[in-house]
């Protein structure tokens, strides 16, 4: 029985970068499910053999091989048994980047796929032909592809001609809304998310992903630039994904906002969250944009009452803000709202609201923004 770290751990301490100490992985070679339970270990999948170290907490698999038996990314049965290699295991992985494994005491890599060259040579290179039987993989590939191109890195030819090979199976459309949009609350501050949507949608896979949004972005201008002004902005994902949306001045139109975004609500499935701050943001938008009357102020506040305060409101101010990057009367606009939201839950604090009803609390709270304003 051998231990190996494998993955995004090798990978990272390979390229100098960090790597979250609770996300190390394993593999074990030469061992059976029962002989590491007898050894302490818990299992934690259903589905696969793998388990968490009884010391570290850290998860070990077993060596496995795959094979394509079906279509879409769950279609491939699995040998776990004693005699996979190391080798196997490292073959049915994606990218050469990931396909390196260190020994179990720190002093040597194993390398059969030239992942440590390709790290070099700043080069995202599948590890084999089969990369392309999983299409969840076009998706895992933007996202290494946008991280990495910073740093240089860029996509290999023969890489490209398997994604294409993914593009025409059609697969991508058959992966479950809920996985894809796990792998897209994957992208962080750290990601760039321009270079992601970009990437795929290139490719001119994004019609497979997201097929109703797709539609509406081919008819924009600027189709996806737009996002490069929020890739630094650590954004909650029901904002990540707005930021989709163009949300400029110039180009702003509250009906085609609100198309786009019934066009990610069939295409996903987004949470009551995601309805809520896609509403706050439009409304906000038209107070930035344009005169609102007092019913729209009205409407403003039910839906900052609704936040409470929350995150929603600050990633709509910070979604506005950055669209409109040097436009000193849309930065001067925003300080103003909130402000003027800040203190009007400073007044009504001050007020004995137990008897009130909700509409009370929306029509007490625009008189208290009118006094304000009158002020």
């Amino acid at each position: 029985m051998k231990f190996y770290k494998v993955g995004g751990a090798v990978r990272d301490h390979l390229m100098g970068l960090k790597h979250k100490q609770s996300d190390i992985d394993w593999v074990v070679v030469g061992a059976t499910e029962e002989e590491l339970i007898n050894l302490g270990f818990t299992k934690i999948n259903a589905d696969f053999p793998v388990f968490l170290h009884p010391k570290t907490k850290e998860e070990y698999a077993l060596a496995r091989k795959e094979h394509k038996a079906g279509r879409g990314y769950k279609g491939f049965k699995t040998d776990f048994s004693r005699n996979i290699t190391l080798e196997d295991d490292l073959y049915r992985r994606d990218l050469t980047i990931n396909a390196i494994a260190e020994d179990e005491n720190g002093k040597g890599y194993i390398d059969p796929y030239g992942g440590i060259d390709d790290i070099n040579n700043k080069i995202l290179r599948h590890v084999s032909k089969y990369f392309k039987d999983d299409p969840l993989r076009l998706i895992r590939l933007a996202r290494f592809y946008s991280n990495f191109k910073p740093l240089g890195f860029e996509v290999a030819d023969e890489t490209f001609t398997l994604l294409k090979e993914i593009i025409d199976s059609e697969e991508l459309a058959i992966i479950p809304r809920e996985r894809i949009l796990l792998e897209i609350k994957k992208l962080d501050a750290k990601t760039n998310r321009y270079e992601f949507f970009s990437f795929i949608h290139s490719l001119e896979a994004l019609s497979q992903i997201l097929p109703s949004f797709t539609k509406l972005l081919n008819d924009q201008t600027d189709n996806l630039r737009h996002i490069d002004e929020m890739s630094d902005q650590d954004l909650p994902t029901d904002f990540l994904l707005i930021s989709l949306i163009p949300i400029r001045k110039q180009s702003f139109d509250s009906d085609k906002f609100k198309e786009f975004l019934e066009a990610l609500k069939i295409d996903l499935p987004v949470s009551n969250k995601f309805k809520l701050a896609g509403q706050t943001l439009c409304s906000l938008a038209q107070a930035c944009y344009e005169e609102i009357s007092t019913q729209q102020l009205i409407k403003l506040f039910d839906q900052y009452s609704k936040s409470g305060r929350s995150e929603i409101f600050e990633a709509a101010f910070i979604l506005i803000k950055q669209s409109n990057l040097g436009d000193r009367m849309i930065t001067k606009r925003i300080e103003f709202l909130g402000k003027l939201l800040t203190e009007v839950e400073k007044e009504f604090n001050k007020v004995d609201k137990s008897n009130l009803t909700p509409k009370e609390i929306i029509s007490l709270k625009s008189q208290i923004a009118e006094n304000l304003l009158d002020k």
